[in-house]
């Protein structure tokens, strides 16, 4: 009984062949599962041409259909091919059935001696022969393709198209020839082969050119049992020139091995990797490049912005504070400079108004004019980050679909989130810088009011302490009572003590930090979106290190699947 383990030994066999290539497409099917788990991909289109060549190799068996007459040793020459003396296959000659022996890898046609018109239309001989790889016909050296075999050998050759698949072997040539003799044989043989030629022309009606060999399977009937003795062997392949067979079966097993290897589909699979490598490639790593590249950029940039703007912040708060300092010593000078009651009061009238509110206005005008100085670079650095932005939202929007394109799920949430979170950074920009606006016009109403009321309350608060002072009763009431000097000295000096202490508390509370926090909470924003796309940065490097690991997988597959 025939073993399925057991194979054809040709050298390097379609069976072995067909182990090496499922074993690579199962590795490769793991490793792109690996893959696809790791890195977050969807590779679903390569993993099913992977999966249908698996299918496709399964099923595939290298098979020999043999043709010929009960009498010409069909199977004396299979046994002659595998060395195998317990292989009986042909059918009894009145069987007229196409029969079919599973081979290990191998699928072994046997059809009976003589085909009916039947046969030769039943559909599943048709399958059968029309998708052997190699057909063996034997033929008597006597009386090669006989007048009974021409419809057989015509629905074959011309029907099936055939006649390159199929091997003409003309068995028993000692019978007709002197096999020990070499030049006899040839002769003989070259007479054979064109008795074949001229039949097979006969038949088909144009010229063919098939395979035709001359064999001796068992030369001199001695059976093969007598010849497979080691000590007979090598007489015996000399003898039979069974070799011939095998070597063009070599060329068939050849051929075949290319069929497995579309069949399997490596082709297709290594194009589709390749595709998805330039588009990775092209794509997505060198997107990513370029928008790490480009996000680096915005970085320096709105760094030196960012340095460029706290330089002038702090030169307006130094003016601001030198001129605050200015006028403090402006009105201190004033009051001192008066000698008398109406001196104090143009000088009230004037300068201090009621409730202080023209010393408020003048601390007003002093911030306004230099807020003013650092809006305009601000608009301009806005408008600037505005253009960044959506360049760097669009550059996502880009990298998303790319990710999309190439089915990689990684990355895509985090770009998305990225754009949000820059988004609200601008977002948060926008109102800083609208913020300043507001304090610049000291608009009433939210975090203007409450800014700018911290001037206010403090002013308000010397207009009423002042109120208190007598001698600016006196002013204010309009009465020209009478001081005398010591009296008028001490006076002005509370109203200068005052005057003093409002800008102390003023100037205590106006440092540098308050500064930048209450006038520029944009300050704050543009930090936050810098640590931002430094994040985006490092996300995207992070990104750039998963592509570029996936382009590596993919080479080594790439490497393993080029045959």
């Amino acid at each position: 009984m025939i073993k399925k383990e057991e194979v054809l030994k040709m050298g390097n066999t379609f069976s072995e062949e067909k182990k090496r290539l499922l074993d690579l497409l199962r590795n490769i099917k793991e490793r792109i599962e690996k893959m696809e788990e790791k890195l977050e991909v969807n590779l679903n289109e390569i993993e099913e041409k992977i999966n249908t060549g698996i299918a496709n190799l399964e099923r595939e068996k290298f098979s020999i259909a043999f043709f010929g007459a009960f009498s010409d040793g069909k199977s004396t020459i299979l046994a002659a091919l595998t060395r195998r003396l317990d292989i009986k296959i042909s059918p009894e000659p009145t069987t007229d059935k196409i029969t079919e022996y599973p081979y290990g890898d191998y699928l072994i046609i046997d059809t009976p001696g003589l085909f009916s018109e039947y046969l030769m239309h039943e559909e599943k001989t048709r399958k059968y022969i029309s998708e052997a790889n190699v057909i063996i016909y034997t033929v008597s050296p006597t009386n090669p393709l006989k007048e009974s075999h021409h419809s057989t050998v015509r629905w074959l050759l011309k029907d099936l198209g055939k006649t390159e698949a199929t091997i003409f072997v003309v068995n028993k040539m000692d019978e007709v020839a002197d096999i020990t003799d070499e030049e006899d044989f040839k002769r003989n043989s070259q007479i054979k082969r064109e008795v074949v030629k001229d039949t097979l022309k006969e038949i088909m009606g144009i010229d063919v050119n098939p395979q035709i060999i001359c064999i001796a399977a068992d030369p001199a009937g001695l059976g093969l049992e007598y010849w497979f003795v080691p000590e007979n062997f090598d007489n015996y392949q000399k003898l039979s020139r069974i070799n011939t067979l095998k070597e063009i079966l070599e060329s068939f097993i050849k051929a075949s091995k290319d069929s497995l290897i579309i069949k399997a589909g490596i082709s297709v699979i290594r194009d589709s990797i390749g595709r998805l490598q330039s588009q990775i490639q092209t794509e997505l790593l060198e997107g990513l490049k370029k928008a790490e590249k480009i996000t680096s950029n915005q970085i320096d940039d709105l760094e030196r912005r960012l340095i460029s703007l706290e330089k002038d912040i702090l030169q307006q708060y130094i003016n601001i504070k030198e001129e605050m300092l200015r006028y403090r010593d402006s009105l201190l000078i004033q009051i001192d400079s008066c000698v008398n009651l109406d001196d104090l009061r143009r000088f009230y009238i004037k300068e201090i108004g009621e409730e202080a509110h023209i010393v408020e206005e003048k601390i007003n005008l002093i911030i306004k004019r230099y807020l003013c100085n650092i809006d305009e670079s601000i608009t301009a650095m806005e408008k600037q980050i505005e253009q960044s932005v959506e360049f760097h939202k669009e550059m996502n929007t880009e990298l998303i679909n790319s990710l999309f394109q190439v089915g990689a799920k990684f990355g895509q949430k985090i770009v998305s989130m990225s754009n949000k979170e820059i988004m609200s950074k601008l977002f948060e920009i926008r109102r800083s810088s609208d913020l300043l606006r507001k304090l610049i016009k000291f608009q009433s109403g939210g975090e203007a009011a409450k800014w700018a009321s911290k001037w206010a309350g403090a002013i308000k608060n010397l207009g009423k302490i002042l109120a208190s002072l007598s001698i600016v009763a006196d002013i204010i009431s309009g009465v020209s009572a009478y001081l005398n000097e010591k009296k008028f000295e001490s006076e002005k000096e509370n109203l200068a003590n005052e005057i003093s202490k409002l800008f102390k508390d003023l100037l205590e509370d106006f440092t540098e930090e308050s500064f930048k926090n209450d006038y520029f909470p944009l300050l704050k924003d543009m930090e936050d979106m810098i640590q931002h796309l430094k994040n985006d940065k490092e996300e995207k490097q992070k990104l750039i290190s998963i592509t570029e690991s996936y382009l590596r997988e993919l080479d080594m597959i790439q490497r393993d699947i080029s045959l």
